[in-house]
């Protein structure tokens, strides 16, 4: 079978963990014996970034087997959003002819979130009479959907009533964006992400009480949060540390830290390669997400993978991923019930690695997830 993955996210030196999942994903198919095409879609996102040297990367590269398409419109002349948009649907869809002429033409088009993987695919799903599977990952549809234009709305639409299949990575997340948009969606359903196998290597607790939490600097993550409940955990375990890693600014949990008399309790990082999330996590005693809205959590689930106990506020996505003995999901904004969590955690309340992990493996490991998805494509061919 020959799919193509059509994904704006897409990993680059400076944010390599960009898209992580998608690559994963498509490494997977491929590993499994299909072809495999990508198509990265982008706009630069405003005129700001093209003068200043964000423009977009205009090539086709082989990965590892994998052709990989880009297909960058920038952005000079602001508020002309729609036409810069239709440019990028006429461009894509001449890509894609392209890419049929090339790679051949494809069985299955798999596009992951709608701005614009979806709206593009969706076209293409119409011009090309393809079946087309669309996984839905964006927070900001449940979080900060006045993002949304009239335009952006009018496409969002038309991707639900028409994608052959309209997945997201959780029951939360299809509940709270169906809701939350009026959406009417053809064919609904959920597709937990893909662990990626070496997540799966499970390594020993550290003797030292740590923890790590991964995720920008911004407010969504809500790192402010844990650093509050941090206070009394370093109160309980004085040597405990908290290792938070993300890009963005730092200034303000530095400062928080600092007025609560626990900065030497907490390392802070700069963003991490996947070769070096694994490193970290396989340091860590417990991985933490401090997160108000995940539509899925994929740092959580990795780190059941590599056999750690996990502690997570209640941000949607974590509840189809925490079961039993894993660890705790704790209300928003509770600081003492995220401490004590925490601090339940480091007194052994909870399974063994062997344990946490094969539970992992079970629901988003590689065999469960080619089979989900494969049962899916096979639908559509018949």
């Amino acid at each position: 079978m020959h799919v193509l993955i059509v994904s704006s996210w897409f990993p680059s030196k400076k944010y390599p963990l960009d898209g992580c999942f998608v690559i994963e994903q498509a490494e997977l198919l491929r590993d499994s014996g299909h072809q495999v095409t990508v198509l990265v879609p982008q706009l630069s996102g405003s005129s700001l970034q093209t003068w200043t040297g964000s423009a977009l990367r205009k090539k086709r590269l082989l990965l590892e087997g994998m052709a990989v398409y880009f297909c960058p419109v920038n952005v000079w002349v602001p508020y002309q959003k729609g036409h810069y948009v239709k440019k990028l649907l006429a461009k894509s869809s001449r890509m894609m002819r392209k890419i049929i002429d090339r790679e051949g033409t494809p069985d299955i088009i798999h596009s992951h979130a709608a701005l614009m993987g979806g709206f593009v695919s969706s076209s293409l799903q119409s011009a090309f009479s393809i079946p087309h599977v669309h996984t839905e990952h964006m927070s900001s549809l449940i979080f900060n959907s006045e993002q949304l234009d009239v335009l952006d709305l009018k496409q969002l639409r038309h991707l639900s009533e028409n994608a052959d299949r309209f997945l997201f990575v959780s029951n939360f997340a299809l509940e709270k964006t169906s809701e939350n948009l009026s959406l009417q969606i053809k064919n609904p359903g959920v597709i937990h992400n893909l662990v990626d196998s070496p997540f799966f290597e499970i390594q020993p607790l550290p003797s030292k009480f740590s923890a790590l939490c991964i995720g920008d600097f911004k407010e969504i993550k809500n790192q402010k949060y844990l650093v509050a409940a941090w206070k009394k955990v370093a109160e309980a375990i004085p040597d405990a540390e908290l290792v938070l890693a993300g890009n963005g600014d730092k200034t303000l949990l530095e400062e928080q830290a600092k007025e609560l008399g626990i900065l030497n309790n907490i390392t802070f990082l700069s963003g991490l390669s996947r070769k070096e999330v694994l490193q970290r996590m396989s340091q860590a005693y417990v991985v933490i997400s401090s997160s108000i809205v995940e539509t899925f959590g994929l740092t959580v689930a990795e780190g059941l993978a590599i056999g750690r106990p996990v502690v997570a506020t209640d941000s949607g996505g974590v509840r189809d991923i925490i079961q039993p003995g894993d660890g705790y999901i704790v209300p928003q904004n509770d600081i003492d019930s995220f401490s004590d969590a925490i601090i339940n955690i480091s007194n052994g309340m909870h399974d063994s690695p062997t344990t946490i992990s094969a539970r992992c493996w079970a629901k988003f490991g590689a065999d469960a997830f080619s089979k989900r998805l494969f049962d899916i494509y096979s639908e559509l061919k018949k």
